[in-house]
């Protein structure tokens, strides 16, 4: 090169440009694969879903309608039978206070007399359970073995909070002028062998017991 001949000028990338190029790049290649895994993901769990379903389709199917109860020891309900072919006549139940027409004692008895003999019978009184074993007669002369005859008495009854009853003489009188709809009685009832039946009717609630 002569004296007084121009310098040549390299051309040299300007730095900072490469720079923002590269991360550009490198931020949407990762936003890339993030994407990837995303639908990846997304798969997996409509699979597993769906996998899923067939298995609760399959038990379902394998072990029927579902049972009352839950777990392995549920137990199978005792199907309803008509109150005609259990009972010979409809119940009693009454009011059974010391004092005449009061409900101050808040206790009710229940009788009832079964078309064949049974050993035991339990009922429920608007949802309030109570065992049918009260004997009349004199202690050590109660009847043995299957009979027709049951009563109980329920106390506390919840004469006016469960049964709905308002007094129509004072706080505690009741004279049944203001009459309450007739409250559902459910029976079960064990017979010889161990076989049990299971009814249930509206019984209407006197003021008296007997």
């Amino acid at each position: 090169m002569a004296l007084g001949d121009p310098v040549p000028v390299l051309e040299v990338p300007v730095l900072g440009w490469g720079l923002r190029t590269l991360a550009t790049g490198l931020i949407e290649a990762a936003r890339r694969r993030q994407h990837r895994r995303r639908r990846r993901a997304t798969a997996i769990m409509v699979v597993v879903a769906a996998a899923a379903a067939v298995v609760v389709v399959v038990v379902a199917s394998r072990d029927g309608p579902a049972r009352f109860g839950s777990g392995p020891a549920a137990i199978q309900p005792v199907p309803l039978s008509p109150a005609a072919a259990v009972l010979a006549k409809a119940p009693y139940m009454g009011v059974s206070c010391p004092v005449a027409n009061s409900i101050a004692c808040d206790r009710v008895g229940l009788a009832v007399l079964l078309r064949r003999p049974a050993y035991s019978v339990t009922a429920t009184i608007a949802g309030r359970p109570l065992d049918l074993d009260y004997r009349t007669w004199a202690p050590g002369h109660a009847p043995r073995g299957p009979r027709t005859a049951f009563s109980g008495f329920l106390r506390p009854a919840g004469i006016v909070s469960n049964l709905h009853v308002s007094p129509d003489n004072g706080r505690d009188g009741w004279f049944g002028t203001r009459f309450p709809e007739p409250p559902l009685v459910r029976l079960r009832v064990r017979y010889a062998g161990g076989n049990t039946i299971t009814t249930q009717l509206r019984v209407n609630l006197a003021t008296g017991w007997g």
